[in-house]
């Protein structure tokens, strides 16, 4: 039934174009819009007017489109002007892309002028606007781009114009835009990029034609560097090099004329060898290390200006030899310092001590030392010596000493002198002399009378006065302490105190002043000792607290 349809509905669209072509056989157009045509066999449509249009779709279409299908043949779809017409695919003034060979394919073939024709032109690209034409810039695929490739025909490629900026580039070679060309090989000449050689290959020989044509050949393993600018090449052949050439050809020469060159030289370091003749008058420079050794004789030597002139130098700084004077000598040896330079004693005949000298041993720093201003005899310690006239030695220390004879006179001792393991024999007698802490005879006395001693006063060594709790007293065997009002106890620091100690304790309502404090006068109180701490300390305990005012207490330890 669809085929019947399809076949009436194709029937009338056959006389319907039949009939217009034939009602209006002048200028007659042919619309086709919203229609859908199908048919089993072959559609054409055509128009014996040559001036007729047929239009598929229209420029107004926002969103449809226009799809023409072919079959799977060879020229599925074809369109065929005229033999002198034209086929425009896109507008004037069209924006949208237009698209040949869009195929996902693996091996679409789009032909573009592949006709037998022998004029063909492609052009593309060839408008007056700004054009840009990409040629196998695809990212991800492997392009092969063959121009004039074929090997039968003398094909002429041209790539630019006399105003355009060509630039190409491939893994061998590459020219860019500014006209500088890069290459590995020519013709399998190798060049070496980026360092400016260019290599041969078997020959050797660079061969230039023109005008000026040039051979450049070399027989072997040659570097030749070609100076900057613009210079002048010399050949080999003989005479063809003046020296005046060579003058103006080089730029650090020295001397001038013929080439050495024989006029005022400038030689470095040259090797001589042995000269026939040589003139050395305005000579300088010349090396010490050339004059051998005694060669320069007295007669040869500068000539002394006058007497008494010895050669030096006075100048401050290094020079030439000078003569010096005698004034200049005794400048030089005026510098010379006889503490540090001059070691030894000079004899009495140069101003010296000759052998009136003695060493000092001992001192560590600078020590004065005051010597008689007159004849006399230094004692020394390695022998006995006699001594005349008074002496007076202060404060001396006297080691072991023998006393013989009687003393006379009258002799003072002061301060707290020390007599060790002294033996004292014959008679001592008084005489108001005063002997304090000594300690007279042994456990075992010797025998003998002893005559009595009387004292005036008794005193011990140091003595304590203190108001505070603990009582600091050092090693005081005697001192002045407190029982703070309301205490009882007070406890003395003191070393002088033994195990065996005689502690004696006394309340002195006087000693106010002594321990700076105010003493309680109340009697009747009793003291004891309720505690010791050999080398340390004891404790003074009290039967009744005073009140208001403390306690002075007196104590004395006999040891």
């Amino acid at each position: 039934m669809s085929k019947k349809l399809k076949f009436l509905g194709l029937v009338f669209l056959t006389l319907a174009l039949v009939v217009g072509v034939g009602a209006y056989s002048a200028n007659a157009a042919l619309t086709l819009a919203d229609l859908t045509i199908a048919s089993d066999g072959a559609l054409t449509l055509s128009s014996s007017i040559n001036t007729s249009a047929i239009t598929l779709g229209t420029t107004s279409m926002t969103t449809g489109a226009t799809t023409i299908y072919g079959g799977t043949g060879t020229g599925a779809i074809t369109l065929t002007p005229g033999t002198a017409g034209t086929i425009v695919v896109g507008a004037a003034t069209g924006t949208g892309a237009i698209t040949l060979g869009s195929s996902s394919g693996a091996s679409q073939i789009v032909n573009v002028g592949t006709g037998s024709g022998a004029t063909q032109t492609v052009n593309i690209g060839g408008g007056a606007g700004l054009n840009t034409i990409n040629i196998g810039t695809g990212a991800t695929g492997l392009e092969t781009i063959n121009i004039g490739n074929d090997a039968s025909l003398v094909n002429a490629i041209t790539i630019g114009g006399a105003a355009s900026n060509l630039v190409l580039s491939d893994a061998q070679w590459s020219v860019t835009g500014s006209g500088a060309a890069t290459f590995f090989t020519v013709n399998g000449n190798t060049i070496t990029t980026g360092t400016g050689v260019l290599t041969l290959a078997a020959g050797n020989s660079l061969i230039t034609s023109g005008a000026f044509a040039a051979t450049l050949t070399s027989t072997a393993t040659t570097n030749a560097t070609l100076p900057a600018g613009t210079n002048t090449l010399y050949s080999t052949l003989a005479a063809s090099i003046t020296s005046a050439a060579l003058l103006s050809s080089v730029s650090d020469e020295t001397g001038t004329g013929l080439a050495v060159f024989g006029t005022s030289p400038t030689l470095t370091t040259p090797a001589l060898g042995t000269p026939s003749a040589l003139v050395l008058t305005s000579a300088t420079g010349l090396p010490t290390a050339g004059i051998l050794d005694a060669a320069v004789t007295y007669a040869k030597i500068q000539n002394i200006s006058a007497t008494s002139r010895v050669l030096g130098r006075i100048t401050a700084g290094a020079g030439v030899t000078e003569e010096l004077t005698g004034a200049n000598i005794k400048t030089i040896i005026g510098a010379i310092s006889l503490t540090a330079d001059v070691s030894g004693i000079l004899p009495t005949a140069n101003g010296g001590t000759g052998i009136a000298f003695f060493t000092a041993a001992g001192p560590s720093a600078a020590r004065i030392y005051t010597f008689p201003d007159a004849a006399a005899t230094i004692a020394r310690t390695d022998a006995g010596q006699t001594f005349t006239g008074v002496q007076t030695m202060t404060s001396p220390a006297i080691t072991t000493p023998a006393f013989t004879g009687a003393f006379t006179g009258t002799y003072t001792v002061g301060g707290t002198p020390t007599i060790a393991a002294a033996t004292w024999s014959g008679t001592q007698s008084g005489g108001g002399q005063q002997l304090n802490n000594v300690i007279i005879g042994t456990t075992t006395p010797l025998a003998g009378t002893f005559t009595t001693l009387t004292a005036t006063t008794a005193n011990t060594a140091t003595n304590c006065s203190s108001n505070a709790a603990p009582a600091v007293c050092a090693a005081a065997p005697a001192g002045s302490v407190v029982i703070a009002a309301a205490g009882t106890t007070v406890t003395v620091n003191t070393t002088a105190v033994t195990a065996n100690s005689q502690i004696l304790v006394t309340e002195d309502a006087s000693l106010g002043t002594k321990v700076t404090a105010t003493c309680n006068t109340t009697a009747g109180r009793t003291y004891a000792v309720t505690a010791r701490t050999a080398a340390t300390s004891f404790v003074i305990t009290t039967n009744a607290a005073p009140t208001t005012n403390p306690a002075c207490l007196s104590y004395l330890i006999v040891n």
